[in-house]
């Protein structure tokens, strides 16, 4: 107890103490619910020791070999080898299924953490798979605390709700800090999150989220430097309030008092589940495969289609080293080299 009184006082007078904050949004076309938190007073020692316990390092996931293409030979005969490079590559630190937010201020990679909210990834996924939030626009952002969507489209100038499915039951048990992505729910009701989710912009909302309404369900983080970067953008943008939930609505190139237009939101193109690398040559993935070097294009022709290398031979006798970049669009890129000699 004399320990962790000390480490109470320690942080008490270390770390600034976050005043709460809300998260707002509307549910059903017929009437509105406000997607609060509570404002009641929480544990400061319990969020702030949960945090420094659980907080994950974003922006260090760079492309890596996982597993090198072995130098190998090849009989006169052959005309054609074809190599699946599926198991070559790895993004560092990254284990589970990857979402990539494709909006219009940039892209935003999210690894998925089932093995902490089943059923909040489950459900988050639902709505994923339907296509529920490609389309939708960020309609909160609250500098230095959160940027919230999931709930709103904009369709010929007028917002649309996305439909909810049954709720989810609580799954607290990642803190709140910066990178991570969390449900919304309604305020005094735990088990109450359906669509709306948000980014937490900030370590210290640890001390504000972990400790209010059974805490709220983280269920993924960024991966890659340039997630983060676009997350700072979308942070930084100038709002307008132009009443609950938009009361905080990012805007972009926006004159008051103008109507708003599509082109002044922060639209999601598409939240889809990426591959690592494409199976097929014009599908999306996280991983863009290029040949980048080849000693000897008399001997061999190396081309990319998906996640295949394709090796075509002249008939000439000879040896050839082929290099592979892979580059990853949240940031970073690898090589690997192996050699074929064509008898």
């Amino acid at each position: 107890s004399k320990l962790l009184s000390g480490l109470e006082g320690i942080l008490r007078n270390s770390i600034p103490f976050l005043a709460p904050h809300s998260l707002s949004g509307y549910s059903c076309d017929s009437y509105l619910h406000h997607m609060i938190l509570d404002r009641r007073p929480c544990s400061f020692l319990a969020a702030t020791f949960l945090t420094m316990c659980t907080a994950v390092s974003q922006g260090s996931n760079e492309p890596i070999v996982r597993k090198r293409v072995a130098d190998f030979t090849v009989s006169a005969a052959s005309r054609q080898s074809v190599i699946d490079l599926k198991g070559t590559f790895a993004l560092k630190g990254v284990t589970g299924s990857v979402v990539r937010f494709s909006s219009t201020q940039g892209s935003i990679d999210v690894e998925l953490t089932p093995d902490v909210a089943p059923k909040t990834v489950e459900n988050f996924l639902n709505y994923v798979e339907r296509g529920d939030y490609d389309g939708t626009f960020i309609h909160r952002s609250v500098p230095g605390f959160v940027v919230q969507g999931g709930g709103f489209s904009f369709v010929d100038d007028n917002v649309e709700t996305v439909p909810q499915d049954p709720s989810v039951i609580n799954e607290f048990n990642v803190s709140n800090t910066r990178g991570t992505i969390a449900m919304a729910k309604l305020g005094g009701d735990p088990d109450s999150a359906t669509n709306q989710w948000f980014f937490n912009e900030s370590d210290t909302n640890a001390a504000n989220l972990d400790d209010q309404n059974g805490g709220f369900t983280v269920f993924g983080r960024i991966i890659g430097v340039n997630g983060l970067t676009v997350l700072d953008t979308i942070a930084q943008l100038p709002t307008g309030d132009f009443g609950s939930p938009f009361d905080s609505l990012p805007v972009v190139d926006y004159k008051d008092p103008d109507p708003i237009k599509n082109e002044n939101l922060v639209s999601l193109n598409f939240v889809k589940v990426l591959p690592l690398v494409s199976s097929t040559q014009t599908g999306r993935a996280l991983l863009d495969l290029k040949v980048f070097r080849n000693t000897d294009e008399s001997v061999l022709k190396a081309t990319i289609s998906g996640s295949r290398l394709i090796l075509k031979y002249s008939g000439k006798a000879g040896k050839a080293t082929v290099g592979i970049i892979a580059k990853y669009g949240g940031g970073g890129q690898t090589t690997t080299s192996f050699t074929v000699t064509h008898k």
